[in-house]
């Protein structure tokens, strides 16, 4: 029988997709054709790969703890072998705040149970070996002669996931409970991460500072939390500080405590007060550095657009929060949010370091955004109620096949880049190359 034209239309059409299919280098790379944005293949293009030849590491500068604590890191890389490749002494960093989030997801699931001494200890501890492996894994690189900007790259991915990690340890060892406080906490602690390595991007340095308070000094305060909430528990932090602090100040001021009343601070505690320094800090650190950036970039059409993609993921992140999902299943809430963030900033590191073009809109977040959006407005309309569809229901064909996108596109994501790099530099990740007698 004579094919119709419409026939021939579908059969062309198959054809070209078949044909696509199988002469690109991966199986998935087709989806870059037609959105134009890489999904899955290869993030780094030819000339991203070349301007790794090109790339220097700057760091932003130092703070006083830095200096400070910079003797005792020297000390400690000399007792890692020499055969450790230094990408290796990032993951064991980044696993140290993986296994803090894990003793405060058993622990502490709601972020408002007391947990056994120990765990605190625990916490304490793993949260200062995350620190001082990834202060030493670039001297253990400039020791072993073996930096690249792979090192810089992996170093800087892990930390996105170890942001996010101790973000969450900090609201578990405090018992914020799964409030607001704790996801302002969480997402101002994300927040810096993002600006930072944005003005890697434009200004081709990278921060970890902002004045005298960097990154080395958050570390510092939660880890000193962790043996104080260890040894004294939280008693210390419930104590209204108006009682304490009054009868001392009104010596010398006697309207103090009308002061206080005035403002509706009477019945403030350490620990809220603790956090909202924090809140308020974090929120200064982003406000500041994203506005001086602008200001400094000879890009600045571009620099104001591409902090959408961290305003977007907060956005959306807090319709999650707002969903109810962190009461209903806080470690799929909290393992979606650090996921996401860390897809967010593997891709924006990897722009900074190959100038690949960071694109504002991030498509790999939208089944993130879209179940976010979902879990928040579905249940406000009529259809949830008409069709008895419940919370559960609900979850399972949102959040759960997001966090299954998510994990198998990082996953594509980190093998094909960690893969092109070192193949580009003659490298391999976690194996040093022996040097020829």
């Amino acid at each position: 029988t004579q094919s119709t034209w419409g026939e021939k239309v579908h059969v062309f059409c198959l054809h070209s997709l078949v044909s696509n299919l199988c002469t690109q280098q991966d199986h998935f790379s087709f989806l870059r054709f037609y959105f134009n944005m890489p999904l899955f293949g290869h993030y780094i293009n030819e000339e991203g790969l070349a301007e790794l030849d090109r790339y220097q590491y700057k760091s932003g500068g130092w703070t006083y703890m830095d200096n400070a604590l910079n003797p005792f890191w020297n000390a400690a890389v000399e007792v890692v072998p020499l055969w450790m490749a230094p990408n290796l002494l990032t993951l064991l960093a980044v696993m140290c705040t993986v296994g803090a989030g894990g003793l405060c997801f058993f622990y502490m699931p709601t972020f408002t149970e007391a947990a056994p001494v120990w765990v605190y200890f625990a916490i304490g501890v793993l949260v200062f070996l995350y620190q001082t492996l990834d202060a030493i894994d670039g001297k253990q690189a400039r020791r072993t002669q073996s930096s690249s900007p792979l090192g810089q790259l992996f170093d800087h991915g892990c930390d996105s996931l170890a942001t996010s990690m101790l973000g969450l340890v900090t609201c578990a060892i405090m018992s914020l409970g799964n409030c607001e406080k704790s996801f302002w906490l969480i997402a101002l602690l994300q927040g810096p991460y993002f600006i930072f390595t944005w003005w890697e991007i434009h200004m081709h340095h990278f921060k970890t500072n902002t004045g005298a308070i960097g990154v080395t000094e958050g570390q510092l305060i939660l880890i000193v939390l962790s043996f104080l909430v260890g040894i004294f528990g939280l008693w210390p932090f419930q104590v209204a500080l108006a009682p304490v602090v009054v009868p001392v100040v009104s010596v010398v001021w006697p309207g103090f405590n009308e002061f206080l009343v005035s403002i509706g601070m009477e019945y403030l505690t350490a620990k809220d007060l603790l956090v909202m320094s924090m809140i308020c800090s974090n929120t200064f650190i982003v406000v500041y550095n994203y506005i001086l950036g602008i200001i400094q970039s000879n890009k600045k059409l571009l620099a104001v657009t591409q902090p959408i993609a961290l305003f977007a993921f907060i956005f959306f992140s807090y319709l999650l929060f707002a969903s109810g999902l962190p009461t209903y299943c806080p470690p799929l809430y909290y393992s979606l949010l650090s996921l996401f963030f860390s897809i967010m900033a593997a891709r924006e590191t990897i722009s900074a370091t190959t100038k690949v073009f960071f694109n504002p809109v991030q498509l790999p977040l939208l089944p993130y955004f879209a179940a976010a959006a979902m879990l928040y407005y579905f249940p406000k309309c009529p259809l949830y109620t008409q069709h008895n569809i419940t919370y559960e229901q609900l979850v399972n064909f949102t959040a759960l096949p997001a966090g299954m996108w998510g994990l198998v596109y990082f996953s594509d994501f980190l093998h094909t880049s960690i893969g092109d790099i070192c193949k580009h530099l003659n490298i391999n990740c976690f194996v040093l190359k022996k040097k020829a007698a």
